[in-house]
């Protein structure tokens, strides 16, 4: 077997003497529990909310709600007095 030039080191590991491999899937703390109950129903709620806007708009759109003349609102001012408007910061 040929010998590599500049390759004198010789490599030993002790496997004995190693740590023990840690678990894969650390335990989770009650802080972390409830973190993530916390961001669960904050996603939930957001769900429910855009839900209930786009079925309040399809109603108020459609044959039911229409003003004395007979018209319907239009979908462009709707947009604009969304973004216009602000938001309760919570």
């Amino acid at each position: 077997m040929a010998k590599a030039v500049g390759f004198d080191a010789e490599v030993r590991v002790d496997l004995t003497a190693a740590d023990p491999i840690p678990d894969a899937k650390p335990q989770q703390s009650e802080e972390d529990k409830k973190l993530f109950m916390i961001k669960a129903s904050a996603i939930c709620c957001l769900i429910v909310q855009n839900c209930a806007q786009a079925l309040t708009m399809k109603y108020a759109n459609g044959d039911v709600v229409v003003d004395t003349e007979g018209h319907k609102y239009l979908a462009t001012t709707v947009v604009v007095m969304v973004t216009l408007t602000p938001n309760p910061e919570p």
